[in-house]
């Protein structure tokens, strides 16, 4: 059941944030972020944040995280450290790769529900 408050990690109390990026939002921000088209969106369950699969119809697959923390938050900063020093020091590894923006981002940041979202 989706509620009109959310708790966040931290305990605070994010008022009228549902806590899902519609999915016409998320393909807007797939396009104009990373030049992503043609394509189907999979959720995938979640605890804190929202998962998705997207598979594109040359069969290429990724996976997408709509995070509720900040875009500069420690956690996410750490957690996208992780994967690039993986990504560079054990390829082989099957770990998540990230995919950079247009601009070479980490991230893209979008306003949802007066709530900046990456």
């Amino acid at each position: 059941m989706t509620s009109a408050t959310t708790t966040g990690r931290d305990g605070t109390t994010l008022p009228g944030h549902t806590g899902q990026l519609p999915s016409s939002l998320l393909d807007h921000v797939l396009r104009q972020s990373f030049g992503l088209e043609g394509y189907v969106q999979h959720p995938l369950g979640g605890e804190v944040d929202q998962n998705v699969r997207i598979t594109g119809d040359d069969g290429m697959r990724y996976f997408v995280r709509v995070t509720r923390a900040q875009p500069d938050s420690a956690d996410v900063l750490w957690q996208n450290s992780l994967l690039q020093h993986l990504a560079s020091t054990v390829p082989d590894l099957p770990v998540p790769r990230l995919v950079p923006t247009r601009e070479g981002k980490c991230l893209a940041d979008v306003v949802h529900e007066g709530r900046t979202l990456a």
